[in-house]
């Protein structure tokens, strides 16, 4: 009954490795994509983890999957955030528009994400 809670957990973890990837081919932006790359890495291994731990019993591999679990935990977050902050601090700008959303946000944008510029005033040219 163990091995079976378990492998249902490990595929849980794979489907959500799999949904995540495919979102991050499908978001445009690097704030987005950052993002879903931190809940891949938490989510899917998360429970790829405790599946191997349900599988492996109360034994000492189990405490040292426990170990790296912990470990994933703390770390995983805070280096997402250290990589996204260099970013915005280092002057990566935030777009608007992902290739998720079809609605236009930004009249400077258009439907594939490229920043078109206006013209409002000619100058001398009337």
């Amino acid at each position: 009954m163990n091995v079976l809670i378990g492998q249902i957990l490990i595929g849980i973890g794979l489907v959500f490795i799999a949904i995540g990837t495919f979102s991050l081919l499908r978001l445009g932006d690097f704030y987005t994509r950052i993002l879903i790359t931190s809940k891949i890495d938490s989510m899917g291994l998360i429970t790829i983890i405790f599946g191997a731990m349900i599988i492996s019993g109360w034994t000492f591999f189990t405490a040292k999957l426990a170990f790296i679990l912990l470990f994933e935990m703390i770390t995983a977050p805070i280096g997402t955030h250290a990589v996204a902050r260099s970013a915005y601090r280092s002057g990566y700008q935030i777009i608007n528009h992902t290739r998720l959303f079809t609605k236009r946000r930004d009249k400077n944008i258009d439907a594939e994400g490229h920043i078109v510029r206006q013209v409002d005033d000619f100058g001398d040219l009337t």
